[in-house]
């Protein structure tokens, strides 16, 4: 059904905690998980098959083997999901999901410091690892330095939990984990690396802004383990990703300079340099206010751009064209180029994450060259230039309404495409929305867990986190 079928903030609401209740065991699966995979090593130079047992505290990307094969170790996708774990944990204390939650942050934690150990060319740049920790030896592209950041910032939410997310001990490595990890950013920031959808390899927007918010919060937090490096770094790379701003396009341009492929040939930027993870970057970075943040003009252009696109680019969006479903970006051709889940609920995750600080936040709003257009789609009509909402009580809280709605819009057009099962692929069919490429994306789960938890107002107790297979 398309959107206005949910419309309703009742019916909504209901709606996610039931798919909620579903996805969370699906994804549950992943983690930890206990099928075996058969794989080509290499010992004292001959290719042998060899049976990977994973580890615990390890997360498959997906089950899938073949077709593609996902069933490895992302440093990305993993921190992605243990912060999404950590953000749920407050919620459902004294609940069975809370335990669960925190025996796999124990092993997570023991499995990342050994992975930081691993001999491998890439060091902490290394993508992914074999589930029982060894070094896929495949090729790849490598290397990528947002999954070092990532990772940082898992541990500091952990960290900041303090008694809640885990014992003494796994505190104390989960210190050692974060510390290894700045201290990588803080000269790698400056190495080109492949970017997050392992297209190009250059300097991008999502890399450079988890890199920069995971240095600076580093220094703000743990000011005892921070070394001058980490400011250092933090300083240069703000000045960095103000380049990837375009005035002519309005937006934040994926890539800034020259990028390459896998052979080293220059290429073009990806989707001309507009691209939906400009918004996950926002997402995963947690700066409220001023450049690269939530409120940042900038960031909305870049948001209200790609979401333009996607309204008319998708046969399925014609029944959803309120809050399309959103895919990477234009020219996409992987399985076909289709919505995919994780950018789905990240747009509902910008909406309600922007509708919460206008109704709680004190900061300076007002309606910019850049932002408007943003503004205008979630309200239904243009506001003035210059117009400031915080003065205006009654604007402020309806667009905070209407930016709630159209979160709400977003996720039940994510939640059309659920299968009958729960179950959330890597991608949907821009024609019928059908399952697309890897089964049971960990990120797709984990994503629309971020997105649930953003919007709040939601019943948590009687969630389960037992693998439902």
């Amino acid at each position: 059904m398309p959107w206005s079928s949910f419309a309703g903030d009742e019916a909504i609401g209901s709606r996610v905690e039931a798919e909620l209740a579903r996805a969370l065991p699906r994804m549950a699966c992943n983690l930890s998980p206990r099928k075996e995979k058969t794989a080509l090593v290499r010992i004292d130079g001959q290719e042998t098959k060899v049976q990977i047992k994973p580890a615990a505290g390890s997360v498959s990307a997906s089950p899938n083997t073949d077709n593609p094969d996902y069933y490895f170790h992302w440093n990305r996708d993993s921190a992605l999901t243990v912060r999404s774990l950590l953000a749920l944990l407050p919620k459902v204390e004294g609940q069975p999901a809370a335990d669960s939650i925190r025996a796999f942050l124990a092993d997570f934690v023991r499995f990342s410091e050994k992975l930081q150990a691993s001999e491998t060319p890439y060091g902490l740049g290394e993508v992914r690892f074999n589930l029982d920790g060894s070094v896929d030896e495949s090729p790849w592209s490598r290397p990528q330095h947002d999954g070092p950041a990532l990772r940082a910032l898992a541990m500091m939410d952990l960290l900041a939990l303090g008694d809640a997310a885990g014992d003494g001990e796994t505190r104390r490595v989960a210190l050692l984990v974060l510390k290894a990890d700045l201290d990588h950013l803080s000269y790698a920031f400056e190495a080109k690396s492949y970017d997050l959808w392992e297209i190009s390899f250059g300097h991008h927007f999502f890399t450079r802004l988890v890199q920069l918010y995971a240095l600076e919060r580093g220094a703000r937090e743990w000011p005892r383990l921070a070394r001058r490096e980490w400011s250092k770094a933090a300083v240069s790379l703000r000045k960095d990703l103000a380049s990837h701003w375009s005035e002519a396009d309005g937006f934040y341009h994926f890539s800034a300079g020259k990028v390459s492929n896998w052979e080293g040939d220059e290429v073009r930027e990806v989707g001309g340099g507009r691209d939906a993870s400009a918004i996950l970057a926002v997402n995963s970075a947690g700066f409220t206010f001023g450049e690269f943040s939530l409120t940042d003009p900038r960031a909305l252009a870049s948001a209200a751009s790609v979401e333009e696109y996607f309204r008319g680019a998708y046969p399925w969006n014609r029944d959803h064209q309120r809050a399309p479903a959103i895919g990477r970006h234009p020219g996409d051709d992987y399985y076909g180029g289709n919505p995919w889940f994780v950018l789905t609920s990240a747009y509902a995750e910008l909406y309600y994450r922007l509708s919460h600080e206008l109704r709680e936040g004190d900061r300076p709003f007002a309606v910019t060259r850049d932002n408007r257009a943003f503004l205008g789609l979630a309200l239904g009509r243009q506001l003035f230039l210059g117009q400031d909402i915080r003065r205006d009580g009654a604007l402020a809280q309806e667009l905070a309404q209407a930016l709630r709605d159209k979160g709400d819009g977003f996720m039940a057009t994510m939640l059309d495409a659920v299968g009958s099962d729960g179950a959330m692929a890597e991608q949907f069919s821009k024609e019928d929305a059908k399952p697309i490429s890897a089964d049971d994306l960990t990120w797709s789960y984990s994503a629309f867990l971020s997105a649930a938890l953003a919007r709040g107002d939601l019943r948590m107790d009687g969630l389960k986190l037992d693998c439902a297979q």
